[in-house]
């Protein structure tokens, strides 16, 4: 009664339309604060991403008889890209600030940086520190020539950087290990199949979490001793190289040379996606210039060229060197592996503090790799600007490394 403020005791009417207390089933006490729950900045990321493609999809000129309908203002999906990945590196130096005011002057670099001012960004922005060559090098919107898109895309974000919704995100938390863990339990039991109350469900669950929690060669000596099995050495070797190549997988995905060569990857593939757009465009327009043009009744010497000959392909080469003869793993150039540097060589690459100096690096090159890219207005009938095949990241096939 004293969570509810009052001094009678709360009724409840029953199904058969009885009015009696309701059972007290105890609860917290009322001066207890009320919890506060923390959001994943990915998913906040994909929540803006969205709201920005609805603004990109929609009309791209205004409407003369209708002044008051909207229009994107010119919104392209590189300013979609690049304000969301902004958003995603400001996000991560939230845990440093030590204050409320720090936390929303902070939060005006997801759209501030897209309009080339810089005060407000963090290490993830080298703008201040970058030469007049370099400047040139790089594209941004204009406060005043874009002042329309600057307000809309104003309001879009406000609600995203109010200090509430940055507390949410502030943690430099993630659920990478939860999406994981549940993509491991969707193979062991895909979800186009019932298993719903049956002991196989169980099984396999409890499988993937064997497997996640002690390892493949450490769940199935755990359950071969349980069942009362003999583990024989063919099978233990099979074990223990599959779980090897899953350890050090899992430990190299998690270095900083890989976090760059995956930033450096997806950058590439985005230049590539633009200059397919581009190529798009042109030959679309009929802007595409070559000798003879016009006069092949509007088709391209090579759409019409059945008959192409096929690219002779020779011996192919492996390893470092680049040689035939052998693969990487037998190369002659092949880099010694070592656990750690040598003495004088600096930290090691799974020290904290050079993990952190590596992430920025990263963040910093990718962000102005990004910045490099020109605000094109890419048509959406344009297939090529994104490909749903690269998409697709990991194989389901070679899960835990058992089917190659």
């Amino acid at each position: 009664m004293a969570n509810n403020n009052t001094h009678e005791v709360p009724k409840i009417t029953t199904r058969g339309g009885n009015i009696v207390p309701r059972p007290d089933k105890g609860g917290v006490p009322g001066n207890m604060p009320q919890p506060e729950f923390l959001a994943d900045p990915n998913h906040r990321q994909k929540t803006l991403t969205n709201e920005l493609y609805a603004l990109e999809k929609l009309p791209k000129q205004p409407d003369k008889k209708n002044p008051n309908k909207k229009w994107n203002h010119t919104m392209t999906k590189m300013d979609v890209l690049r304000i969301s990945k902004n958003f995603a590196f400001m996000g991560k130096t939230l845990k440093d600030k030590t204050s409320e005011e720090a936390m929303l002057k902070t939060s005006k670099a997801g759209i501030e940086h897209h309009f080339d001012n810089h005060e407000h960004c963090g290490d993830w922005c080298r703008r201040s520190t970058q030469s007049e060559e370099g400047r040139k090098k790089h594209f941004y919107r204009s406060k005043e020539k874009d002042a329309a898109l600057y307000e809309t895309l104003q309001q879009i974000v406000a609600r995203f950087i109010t200090i509430e919704a940055l507390k949410e995100i502030g943690h430099s938390l993630d659920t990478n290990a939860n999406e994981s863990f549940n993509q491991t339990i969707s193979w062991m039991a895909p979800k186009n199949k019932v298993y719903s109350m049956t002991v196989s469900l169980k099984i396999r669950i409890c499988m993937a979490i064997g497997v996640n929690a002690l390892g493949l060669l450490g769940y199935y000596k755990e359950l071969f001793k349980r069942l009362g099995i003999t583990m024989s050495n063919d099978v233990y070797h099979f074990l223990k190289v599959k779980d090897t190549n899953r350890s050090r997988r899992n430990a190299k995905a998690k270095t900083s040379a890989a976090k760059r060569k995956r930033a450096k990857v997806k950058v590439e593939r985005l230049k590539a996606h633009m200059e397919d757009a581009k190529k798009a465009r042109c030959r679309r327009d009929g802007s595409v210039y070559q000798s003879g043009i016009g006069m092949d009744g509007g088709y391209l010497d090579e759409d019409t060229n059945t008959n192409k000959r096929k690219r002779a392909r020779g011996q192919k080469k492996y390893g470092i060197c680049r040689e035939v003869g052998h693969d990487k793993r037998s190369c002659p150039n092949k880099p010694a592996e070592t656990d750690g540097p040598a003495d004088g060589d600096g930290p090691a690459d799974g020290d904290p503090q050079n993990e952190s100096d590596a992430n920025k690096k990263a963040e910093a090159d990718e962000i102005d790799a990004y910045d490099a890219n020109p605000l094109l207005v890419v048509d959406p009938e344009d297939d090529e600007f994104f490909s749903a095949e690269e998409g697709s990241g990991s194989d389901d096939s070679s899960m835990f490394d058992l089917m190659d």
